[in-house]
């Protein structure tokens, strides 16, 4: 396997797991709680992944 696609899959893994902990939050703090920094983190972490994903794109195509 390829370095890359090593790289990418953990990436892939990590904003899986990321979306999880979203909605875990939803179902743990229920509607209208006040989650919002964590919430804030993990979105702001799979912005971040989805970022990485596309340099790694971008290698590909180099």
């Amino acid at each position: 396997m390829s370095r890359k696609i090593e790289v990418e899959d953990a990436l892939g893994a990590a904003q899986s797991y990321l979306h999880a902990v979203r909605r875990m939050l939803e179902q743990l703090m229920g509607e209208g709680a006040d989650y919002c920094a964590l919430d804030l983190l993990a979105m702001t972490a799979m912005e971040r992944i989805t970022q990485a994903q596309n340099i790694v794109d971008d290698l590909k195509e180099g």
